[in-house]
């Protein structure tokens, strides 16, 4: 399964995440004009300094590491758009540092995730396979594999369940006006679950991928693995599924 066959799952849990209310709504105004600038043709030097600018008047913890998430999702953005790629001239360590930075910060869970997802990518793009030597891609895709699994380990102390709640639980929209608030953050909860749910499938697809490409066996992997996140059905579905990685 190759990395790019992803790309329209990793667009839409994105658009996703970057909708969320979590942090102050002036925030929300600000990265939508900065998202706007992108889509005009800045590139992502101009980006990445009209983020930082913003730190000096959101200094509240959760809107810094919302801010630096910013700067390498729309990175990862876009590398994923074809025709917007040829602009994407922020190097992958500076990527790398601000996904670990947005890391450090409070962040709304799916944000958060997206930001593992976002660095495990920029390790594999560091040094693809098949345009880097054996060295260089093994030492990056071991970078991605640790990336993941972090992430994973991530939405396991979240709780996310193995299995995508049904969007039918929650019902239809109630007639009483005064019910509809709570039906819509029930609402809202189970989308963003299932998204959680599709973002740790994606983890475990790109591990996948780059154990097909790797001098891996799959007590290494599993040894690995429990290191970061610990003996869990996680893992042992990860390591069940790599017979279909070969």
């Amino acid at each position: 399964m190759r990395v790019s066959s992803f790309w329209k799952l990793f667009l839409a849990v994105l658009t996703f995440c970057l909708a969320l209310p979590s942090f102050a709504a002036d925030l929300t105004s600000s990265l939508a004009d900065i998202e706007k600038q992108y889509q005009d043709g800045a590139d992502m030097r101009q980006i990445e300094q009209s983020c930082l600018g913003l730190l000096k008047d959101y200094t509240a913890p959760e809107d810094a590491g919302r801010i630096y998430a910013e700067i390498p999702i729309l990175f990862m953005t876009s590398y994923a758009g074809s025709k917007q790629s040829q602009r994407d001239v922020l190097p992958s360590a500076s990527a790398i540092s601000y996904c670990q930075k947005a890391l450090g910060y409070p962040l709304d869970s799916a944000i958060a995730a997206k930001v593992y997802l976002v660095w495990g990518l920029t390790e594999e793009k560091s040094a693809p396979y098949g345009l880097s030597s054996d060295k260089d891609f093994s030492a990056a895709a071991a970078r991605a594999t640790s990336a993941y699994l972090n992430g994973l380990k991530y939405l396991a102390d979240q709780g996310v369940p193995d299995v995508k709640p049904d969007v039918s639980s929650i019902g239809e929209m109630p007639s009483d006006p005064a019910a509809r608030n709570d039906w819509a953050k029930q609402r809202e909860a189970v989308y963003k679950t299932r998204n959680l749910v599709d973002t740790r499938e994606f983890y475990l697809a790109q591990i996948r991928c780059l154990y097909r490409h790797l001098a891996y066996d799959a007590t290494t992997l599993r040894a690995q693995a429990e290191g970061v996140i610990g003996k869990s059905s996680t893992v042992d579905k990860l390591i069940a599924s790599l017979g279909k990685s070969r």
